[in-house]
């Protein structure tokens, strides 16, 4: 076979072999949900974007608390509490890594999955990546 086309080839596999996101071990999605910090309904007030830092631009949302299903910091209904998510910067290649969160633009309603925080004054981080915002009726 010619070289050009074994280079081709190889090409080829290298860029499909790493396009989109890790996918979390079996399991770990749940366990991750689990052992999280914060399991709270919000309603997002605001959402602001912060410097790209490598593939990633910081999201923060500023958020109301509609209702608690746990909380290690005492979080109740009604406090509004600011959560750092974050989303994927448009590159011309795919990105390895965890899978980016879905959208959640001021207005939306749902449960959160979220870490604990550093310190009173830092935003909450997200507990299980992609997987920390869900939808409910």
């Amino acid at each position: 076979m010619n070289r050009r086309f074994l280079f081709l080839l190889c090409v080829a596999f290298v860029f499909s072999a790493s396009s989109g996101n890790a996918a979390l071990p079996p399991g770990s999605v749940e366990a991750k949900k689990k052992s999280a910090s914060e399991v709270l309904v919000i309603e997002v007030i605001t959402v602001e974007e912060g410097t790209r830092k490598g593939v990633n631009v910081p999201v923060f949302l500023t958020s109301k608390v509609v209702s608690v299903e746990k909380s290690k910091t005492g979080l109740k209904p009604g406090k509004v509490i600011r959560i750092e998510s974050f989303r994927r910067a448009k590159l011309s290649l795919p990105v390895a890594g965890p899978v980016a969160p879905s959208s959640t633009p001021k207005g939306w309603k749902g449960r959160v999955y979220l870490a604990k925080r550093e310190s009173a004054d830092k935003p909450f981080p997200l507990a299980v990546y992609g997987h920390s915002f869900e939808e409910i009726e």
